[in-house]
Order: structure tokens, then sequence, then C-alpha cells
């Protein structure tokens, strides 16, 4: 395995690692063509206050342009600003670049995959494939907080279902971790579906298909969500103070 010592203090080793990432590329033959649609991985997202939904993508093949239509996750969208990593506009990000867009519809998960597609109407159809795989994998079943408890007690659920909601990632991850740990020999909290952003109809399908319930930490549902809940009984729970939600 190559190694190379390099030192930001001492500003030494950057040449060598630099020379020693492009031979390993060319003996490895990691090729990729900047002229085919783009396609790569979501590194991280979040919802922000006046700019909503931004996503920073890692481009493995292909191009993302200005104006494209692309699929993230589940979310879809048309490119509207990238940003580069020295926080420069551009128009266009070519391969083995990370870039900042805006563009999309909702807030898709880390390491979610990203797809540049042809029009709007494509879009829409991976984005039905997608939301249809992950429905297909569960089971139909629903179930509130209190239903819940009193299957525990009757000792008729082992599994505790939870599609999780959050602001901001640093809550997702931290949230995520303290459910985990409130797993008992009785039942076991498995948290099937975990993003930021606010709880939408899909969300709301997830956990009636799931038998389980809404988990949402400073984020609201919005209307379709609302209106879908009351229709099919899913239970979602709201809250602004996490001790009062592990308390819950």
């Amino acid at each position: 395995t190559i190694f190379c010592e390099v030192s930001a203090l001492k500003k030494t080793g950057i040449k060598e690692l630099l020379e020693n990432i492009k031979l390993l590329a060319e003996v490895a033959e990691l090729k990729a063509n900047p002229n085919r649609s783009g396609t790569g991985l979501v590194v991280e997202a979040e919802l922000k206050k006046g700019r909503g939904p931004v996503a920073t993508i890692l481009v493995k093949d292909g191009s993302v342009k200005i104006g494209d239509y692309i699929v993230a996750g589940s979310m879809k969208g048309r490119v509207k600003s990238l940003t580069n990593d020295k926080g420069e506009r551009v128009e266009k990000i070519t391969p083995g670049l990370p870039v900042e867009i805006l563009g999309l519809e909702g807030v898709p998960g880390a390491g979610d995959r990203f797809d540049v597609v042809l029009d709007e109407k494509t879009a829409e159809q991976v984005v039905e494939t997608r939301k249809q795989q992950i429905l297909d994998a569960i089971v139909t079943k629903k179930i509130t907080l209190e239903d819940m408890f009193s299957k525990v007690t009757q000792g008729d659920i082992k599994e505790f279902n939870i599609v999780l909601k959050t602001d901001v990632h640093g809550s997702l991850e931290a949230i995520q971790g303290m459910l985990n740990k409130l797993t008992s020999l009785e039942v076991k909290n498995k948290i099937i579906h975990a993003a930021v952003g606010a709880v939408n109809e899909n969300d709301v399908l997830l956990a009636h298909t799931s038998k389980g319930i809404v988990i949402a930490f400073n984020v609201r549902p919005d209307t379709n969500a609302q209106a879908k809940a009351k229709q099919l009984g899913v239970d979602i729970r709201s809250y602004s103070i996490v001790y009062e939600m592990v308390d819950e």
C-alpha cells in the first residue's frame, strides 16, 4: 500500500501525495467520461433558511451543469446554482470534483446516489420507481405510539419502526444514537428511514406501510403529509426538546 507523509504545518508531502494519486489512478485505470450525463453521490445535505434544500454532491462520472434535471435519492429538481469547494459560482462541474447545488425539491440523504436525467418527466419516473422500491421492501401495517406500547407489553411486537425527520444532520445522527440506545429486551427500535427536512407525504406512507410512527424534531409536517396522516391513521410525534422525545 502506497503511503505518503504529509504535513500542513510544515507544508511538506503534498507534491508527493498528488504524484502517487496520479500514479495509482493510471495503474488502476480510474477513468471517467466528462461528456456523459452526471452521476455520483450526495456527501451532505441540509435545509438552509432563505436557500431551501442544499446538497453537496461528488461527481463520479459525467458532468453536471446549471439547468440540468437531477434526481438525488428520491428527491428531484433542476440545478439552479453550482458552488465549488472554493466558494465560487460555476456553470459546470466535471468528474472527481465536489460541488454544492441548489434546486432540489427536498433534502436527500447523505450517501444517496444522484443522476442527471433527460427531462422533468424522466425525473418524476425515476423518483416514483425509487419510492416504490422503498415501499415494496416493507409489509403493510399501521400503529400509534400508544398501540405500540400496549402490544409490546403483551409481547406481540418485537420491533418498533420509526421514520425520523430532523432540521439538521447533526441532530439526525445524535437522535439516531439515542433511539438505538433505548432498545430493550422486549422491543428493538428500528429506524427504517432518517433524513433532514420537513415531514412529507412519502414519510407518512413509509410509516404506514411499516407499522411505525413518524418522529419529527424541529420540523413540521407539510399540508399533504398532515392530510395523508389523518387519512391513514399514522401517528406523527413532533418535538423541539430531545429529552421530551426520549421520555415519551
